[in-house]
């Protein structure tokens, strides 16, 4: 990590490369050289750029500890209960669940990030007393062309700007800050979509056409998947083995700027498959369940009004509250919610009757989810309006509190992944009972063991192993280090390490397993993860025996492992319910959210599950230990009953589907 030790008179904080791209255009202009500023990094990106152009600059540990991720989840859930008290919508009350708890989902990841960026200065003000702070502001463009918009922060979300510039304002030192412009550009020019009655007709012609798909399917026992993601094609293919005569049916979502070509292509493939007598693949059909909504933008227009209206009721009485730090943070907020956010409630208020109409034909006797909110938990509402059971298959780790920090942070977590809008939640491990029980989940929970993660037999582990020792080279013992890296898009706080706390906890796991011999680590990324293959062979020191993983299926990766290293992640689930043993490293001394057996020396007490580890020192010897005492065929008892379910539980699931299509 490269932090300049002398002092600088100006400090720059960048979020993107362009904005570092912008300081280095300004200081060109001006005669100026980057040595005179220290860089804020805020994301991987901008430290790979400081790297190459060769300048200084520093992360956030110094301005944000395990303090920071306490304060800020705190004024983040003092928000959200804010919106559970003061706002309701004026909509039927079957869908008030589902905007609520749509709104607070995104609202949290708006906060978090606002918070974030405040108290990452509150740390640069106690630091550094005399300072110029510079940000670089991106021209908005009058008349550009918007493309679709999204719930969730994207890169084009840009605050740091004004927030830094208010936050320096409110300061008691009065820090000095200096806004770069970015020059402005020629407008796009807006494209109007031509032929609109075309796409009308084919949009009507291609509804009916699956209407009359749909009305066929529905003379058959069929499964309803909310989502054909998360594994649940596996599951498709449990209930096909187990009940051969059900239909597997799940959907497939349109874009609302869908183009005539598309519409077309649809209609033309449902009428070659008609003409052909084809009969779809029994497994998992697909239906465009967007055609079963009526398009109207003056419908959609009107709901996303009468949500306006409810926010602002709302707004005018607690604008106030969105304040950290003396610096507000409302501005930024509100745009947000009202240009996004309000959209996609809107979205959401239109397309439920399409929903309805969608299951009102079907008639499923099941539906199923892998998490519980948005269009899920409104898919959960419209079968409860229709009495058709809906069961929800959390796929993310859930586990009891250790704490009153974790509490808050793994109560929202679970509110995305089981809601009482499901009538019945699956179990995959004794965890996620624990949790149900703690968060008084009302609806029925079915011990099912595992349904959607990974599923490993040692013919299958050990194949991997021996293909990958002779990638390797010589036959080693495998680690796996999967952590959980969000984006600023759904950043968490206190139960997941920051960018650079993960950073700096991988920089001493690489440089341990560096001076071990016989082992080989891959550090996996997940798809959409904060940080890069590349980024991380350029700032840190890869080890020879360290290979760095970005594609591929989790599943294959996780078969060669011998261990699983990680702060907290799914991934860690997945190893247990697999029966691999677990090192959580944690040097924040912060978050042992398994009740793993902590480490107090040099190697561990015992053989276990699970070990929690919070010093680099005890690293380097309890990791050769782990993997010694878990190759010994000598280990007695179930070590891993207390976090995965025996073989025998699946029987269960098999009972609760046998049960919905009688």
């Amino acid at each position: 990590m490269a932090e300049a030790e002398a002092p600088h008179k100006k400090l720059f904080l960048a979020e993107f490369a362009e904005e570092l791209e912008g300081l280095l255009h300004y200081c060109s202009i001006r005669q100026l050289s980057p040595a005179e500023f220290l860089v804020v990094a805020l994301q991987p990106e901008v430290k790979v750029l400081c790297k190459e152009k060769e300048i200084n600059y520093t992360d956030t540990l110094a301005f944000f500890d395990t303090g920071s991720h306490r304060r800020v989840l705190g004024k983040s859930h003092e928000l959200t209960t804010l919106f559970s008290k003061q706002l309701t919508f004026n909509v039927p009350a079957a869908v008030q669940p589902v905007l609520m708890d749509t709104f607070i989902f995104y609202s949290r990841f708006y906060i978090n990030n606002y918070l974030w960026i405040i108290e990452v200065m509150e740390g640069i003000e106690k630091k550094y007393k005399d300072i110029d702070i510079f940000v670089y502001r991106r021209a908005i463009v009058p008349g550009a062309s918007d493309p679709r918009r999204d719930a969730y922060l994207l890169k084009r979300d840009r605050f740091l700007d004004t927030l830094v510039a208010k936050y320096c304002q409110s300061s008691k030192n009065q820090l000095k800050v200096q806004v770069i412009e970015q020059p402005q550009v020629d407008p796009d020019k807006k494209k109007k979509l031509k032929n609109g009655w075309v796409k009308r007709i084919l949009k009507t012609t291609a509804s009916k056409l699956f209407q009359k798909k749909l009305h066929r399917l529905s003379r058959f026992k069929t499964v309803f998947i909310a989502a054909p993601s998360y594994n649940l094609d596996r599951v498709c293919r449990d209930i096909r083995a187990n009940f051969p005569n059900v239909q597997a049916v799940t959907h497939l979502h349109l874009p609302g700027a869908m183009s005539i070509y598309r519409y077309l292509r649809l209609c033309l493939k449902e009428l070659k498959n008609r003409l052909k007598g084809q009969t779809p693949d029994p497994q998992l059909i697909a239906v465009p369940v967007d055609l079963f909504t009526p398009s109207s933008d003056k419908v959609k227009d009107t709901a996303v009004d009468q949500l306006k209206e409810s926010y602002q009721k709302f707004a005018a009485g607690c604008r106030h509250e969105f304040s950290y730090g003396g610096c507000s943070f409302w501005e930024e907020f509100n745009r947000k919610v009202e240009v996004d956010l309000l959209d996609t409630l809107g979205w959401l208020l239109e397309s439920g009757e399409g929903r309805k109409r969608f299951l009102r034909v079907l008639k499923p006797r099941l539906v199923i989810s892998p998490v519980s909110t948005a269009e899920y938990q409104s898919w959960a509402e419209m079968s409860k309006a229709l009495d058709i059971p809906a069961l929800v298959i959390p796929q993310k780790t859930l586990v009891k509190p250790a704490n009153e920090f974790a509490r808050t942070e793994e109560y929202y977590i679970g509110r995305a992944q089981v809601t009482d809008s499901f009538q019945s939640a699956a179990a995959q491990s004794p965890l996620v009972t624990r949790y149900l029980q703690w968060s008084g989940y009302k609806g029925n929970f079915i011990e099912t063991g595992n349904l959607i993660f990974s599923r490993l037999d040692d013919s299958k582990r050990k194949k991997k192993q021996r293909q990958l020792s002779g990638e390797i080279g010589g036959n080693k013992k495998i680690i796996v280090l999967a952590p959980s890296m969000k984006t600023r898009k759904s950043r968490r706080f206190y139960v997941l390490e920051s960018i650079d706390e993960l950073l700096s906890a991988m920089e001493e796991v690489f440089e341990v397993v560096s001076r071990m011999e016989g082992v080989h680590l891959i550090f996996r990324i997940h798809p959409g993860d904060a940080i890069t293959k590349d980024e991380i062979y350029s700032l840190l020191e890869v080890p020879a025996n360290v290979s760095v993983s970005d594609s591929g299926t989790f599943e294959d990766v996780l078969a060669a492992a011998h261990l699983l290293v990680s702060f907290s992640s799914t991934a860690v689930q997945e190893a247990l319910v697999n029966r691999i043993p677990v090192l959580l490293y944690d040097k924040w001394n912060r978050y042992n959210h398994l009740d793993a057996d902590r480490v107090e020396n040099p190697v561990p007490a015992k053989v276990a599950s699970a070990y929690y580890i919070d010093k680099k020192e005890n690293l380097a010897t309890s990791i050769p230990w782990i993997l010694e005492q878990h190759t010994k065929k000598e280990i007695t008892g179930d070590i891993f009953g207390k976090y995965a379910f025996s073989n025998d539980h699946f029987k269960n699931f098999i009972d609760f589907v046998e049960k919905c299509l009688k």
